[in-house]
């Protein structure tokens, strides 16, 4: 089917795009790894922040909608609105092809705030009872007990900013603000045309 696309290896190459490449490509994916850690850095962060304001919260026994806002939350896992509803959006605010456009759709997983709500939920209340009698705020005593669940967060976070390039695929549109890891996606593919038209005959035009 592919070769029947083509009439020369010239039609073919005309596809791969190599001169929207970069001149020097190294330097360009040294910026696109910078990009990357950058998204990774901040979208951790603005992560943690967020899940663990929002798990206390839940977690709180005297806070008498939290079930009900817990409903809401965990409808997201099973009903989304979908990718082109959340592109619109994402368009309409203003994010598309900026910085924040990698961080602020995903600011929040239900999945992890579910699992950060759940280990303070097993703190005892004694604990906190006991930091209130020193003096101490509800965070204090909190944090450091949900250091292992914090961590678990990190990992989770950070993984799957640095392996987002769907994203970046959809709301990014200048080169430089890409991640390494669309970079090396759109080499894989150019590789991958690359040696499926290799063997296409020669334009003798």
């Amino acid at each position: 089917v592919i070769e029947g696309a083509f009439t020369s290896k010239a039609d073919a190459a005309r596809i791969i795009r190599q001169d929207k490449m970069p001149a020097n490509k190294s330097e360009q994916m040294i910026k696109n790894n910078y990009q990357a850690l950058l998204y990774v850095a901040v979208g951790t962060c603005i992560n943690l922040l967020l899940t663990c304001f929002g798990a206390y919260v839940l977690s709180r026994k005297g806070f008498r909608a939290r079930h009900t806002i817990m409903f809401l939350i965990s409808f997201t896992m099973f009903f989304g609105g979908g990718m082109i509803p959340t592109f619109l959006v994402v368009k309409g605010i203003g994010l598309y092809d900026n910085f924040w456009a990698m961080v602020l759709p995903n600011a929040v997983n239900t999945w992890n705030l579910i699992i950060m709500r759940n280990g303070m939920s097993e703190i005892p209340d004694s604990m906190e009872e006991s930091a209130r009698i020193d003096d101490a705020n509800d965070f204090r005593i909190i944090l450091p007990l949900s250091q292992a669940t914090l961590a678990v967060m990190v990992l989770f976070y950070a993984v799957g900013h640095w392996n987002s390039w769907f994203n970046a695929m959809l709301y990014l549109r200048a080169r430089p603000k890409y991640p390494l890891q669309l970079v090396l996606r759109e080499i894989l593919i150019s590789n991958s045309v690359s040696s499926m038209t290799s063997g296409l005959p020669a334009d003798t035009s």
